[in-house]
């Protein structure tokens, strides 16, 4: 009899559907953000669940010895979280190192805890790693909680003296280049992140670790990348 081409054409249509896809890792460092988790983390499993560029994720949440509820409200309303628990407080560079070595998938957001992002952010940025495997990170456009101001958006190097700045929230004119990665809501690819070593922790308690990073990555050939067709909200804590 006829072979069954509808069948097999079945079959290398799925294929290449999953090749499509990517697996993620949520990576949330968190001090004494109880409140913080109730509000934006369903806006997270959201966006995860509903996304068809995924095919598997998980959610790490990096408690920095918080002084709050915060660890109890996970336990009890987010078993699937994988909750790791820092002895002692040790700053955001730190704390994202200990869920960067945990994370286990293809990518790696890096998330504040007062973050909310939109349905659909990841199927707007995982097709970037897709298209150019040359790509190390990208971030999205950041309002404020009212969805009005943009507080974070395309990054492009600014020679001032004798000195490297940059120039913020600029329109996307040099396509999606961007200087460096906003570290509030940047997914990375997780080998490219992993050879670098996560972020330089010199700059423990916080500030300059994703410029550092991007600039890094910069240095290994890497792209940085900036999308203004997704978005999430900052609503600063």
């Amino acid at each position: 009899g006829k072979p069954n081409c509808g069948a097999k054409f079945r079959q290398i249509l799925a294929e290449n559907r999953f090749k499509m896809k990517k697996s993620i890792s949520v990576i949330i460092p968190n001090y004494c953000g109880k409140a913080l988790l109730e509000k934006y983390l369903p806006s997270v499993f959201s966006a995860l669940e509903s996304s068809i560029n995924i095919s598997a994720y998980e959610v790490i949440v990096v408690d920095d010895a918080s002084t709050d509820s915060s660890i109890d409200f996970l336990e009890e309303n987010f078993p699937s979280v994988i909750l790791i628990k820092s002895p002692f407080n040790q700053g955001f560079s730190k704390t994202s190192n200990l869920g960067i070595s945990s994370a286990k998938y293809d990518l790696v957001l890096m998330l504040n805890n007062d973050m909310q992002v939109a349905t659909d952010f990841f199927d707007t940025l995982i097709p970037l790693f897709i298209s150019n495997e040359n790509i190390f990170g990208v971030f999205s456009k950041i309002y404020d909680a009212s969805h009005q101001t943009v507080l974070e958006a395309q990054k492009l190097p600014l020679i001032k003296s004798s000195e490297i700045r940059y120039a913020d929230n600029i329109s996307a004119s040099l396509q999606d280049f961007s200087f460096y990665l906003c570290g509030g809501n940047m997914l990375l690819d997780r080998n490219k992140l992993v050879a670098l070593k996560g972020f330089n922790t010199i700059y423990s308690p916080f500030y300059f670790e994703d410029f550092d990073l991007s600039i890094r990555a910069w240095k290994r050939g890497w792209e940085c990348v900036f999308s203004p067709d997704t978005y999430s909200l900052h609503c600063h804590s």
